[in-house]
């Protein structure tokens, strides 16, 4: 039997994305062993595709945090061909978008997403997701057939393989930053890094942009020039830049490191999956929800809700959120002053223990691989019957 497959991509600039495809493309190859595949980015206009694309067996949305508000037709307007495409659709290790930050329960699809994912549950039989809130949100608006299957971006079958546990350096000679791609935790990130280089003296100091440090089509003059600001303050603090936007394979220069600690969910992943010990600062519910999946603790880069309050109309809610952004005191998430001195606690306590919290992290990984394993079983036995 001949294997094709449609991937559609989420990669535009951030390497953290550029990893999820190619980790993606590796468990397709793997596990349906395709003779050939198209990649196509979910931002492309699929319309001219689609004869080719109806000529594989099944179009395979490859990861990243694509359940937003507006699924459809922000994220994926590729579905607005949805009639015209023969073929199933299979989210693999979708994540929810993270807002409203830390508050998944609140989280509501608009009624075009809603929709359209349940016509492509319909048609397969399971999708996977990257971590369990993600699943208790698609539960919540009516989706069953679906896996925690954990990030692909998880798993080095090396190390999978060799059952390897997380390296404990002696002592630290070396370690690494991500950085906030939010302008508004950029003070609290060059504060991190101060903290870090007192407590770290002597060790290499590094510092990843995993978004580029300057403005390009992907990326505002504006915000470019926030990055470039922040890159000044960086390099005063005697920290190397790297940055590393479009190229996953420069990733690996993580594994120079004797730990990481950061805001990007992808530099935590991939540290987890080369057993570096990893130390997350969630920027929103995307970080809370990877390392909830993992059973680490994490540390909230902002403060979680001061006044809470039943969903309002969308007319009140409005008026609701002007008044309270201008009224610091209730705002209802400024910046966590205690971030910093919490994940420094976290930091010092695991140098001090010899990283003990990262023991159960390999067999959790095993349990999601495992899941991985079944969702593929199954969507290649369905693809088969479907022949």
């Amino acid at each position: 039997m001949t294997w094709s497959f449609t991937l559609v991509s989420g990669a535009l600039k951030n390497v953290g994305d550029f990893l999820i495809v190619k980790k993606a493309t590796e468990a397709v190859e793997r596990f349906l062993q395709p003779d050939s595949y198209i990649t196509l980015k979910r931002t492309e206009d699929f319309g001219p595709h689609i004869d080719k694309i109806n000529e594989t067996n099944a179009i395979i949305i490859c990861g990243g945090p694509g359940y937003k508000k507006w699924f459809y037709p922000a994220v994926y307007p590729f579905l607005k061909y949805l009639a015209k495409i023969r073929i199933p659709i299979i989210p693999f290790a979708l994540g929810w978008s993270g807002l409203p930050r830390y508050l998944p329960d609140r989280f509501v699809f608009a009624q075009e997403s809603k929709s359209v994912i349940h016509h492509i549950h319909k048609r397969t039989p399971y999708s996977s997701v990257r971590d369990e809130i993600t699943r208790e949100i698609l539960i919540r608006h009516g989706v069953q057939n679906v896996i925690n299957t954990g990030c692909p971006t998880l798993f080095d079958i090396d190390k999978m393989r060799g059952n390897a546990s997380f390296r404990i350096p002696a002592e630290i000679t070396s370690f690494g930053v991500s950085m906030a791609q939010n302008p508004a935790l950029h003070t609290q990130n060059v504060n991190l890094l101060k903290q870090l280089k007192g407590c770290f003296p002597k060790a290499r100091r590094v510092a990843f942009f995993h978004r580029g440090v300057g403005a390009d089509e992907y990326t505002t003059p504006q915000e470019g020039r926030q990055l470039q600001l922040l890159a000044k303050r960086v390099s005063a603090l005697d920290y190397e830049i790297v940055d590393l936007a479009y190229d996953a394979g420069r990733l690996s220069i993580y594994n120079e490191m004797d730990f990481h600690v950061g805001y990007r969910v992808h530099a935590h992943a991939y540290c987890i999956s080369q057993r570096i010990p990893s130390f997350l600062l969630w920027e929103d519910g995307r970080g809370q929800g990877m390392s909830s999946n993992l059973g680490l603790p994490g540390v909230p880069a902002f403060k979680t809700r001061l006044i809470d309050h039943p969903p309002w109309p969308s007319r009140i809610q409005r008026y609701v959120m002007k008044g309270v952004s201008k009224i610091a005191p209730l705002n209802e998430q400024p910046i966590n002053h205690h971030a910093v001195k919490e994940v420094l606690k976290l930091i010092n306590d695991e140098t001090d223990n010899g990283f003990l919290m990262f023991s159960a992290v390999p067999q959790r990984l095993k349990e999601l691989y495992s899941n991985l394993q079944f969702f593929f079983i199954h969507i290649k036995e369905f693809l088969i019957e479907s022949e």
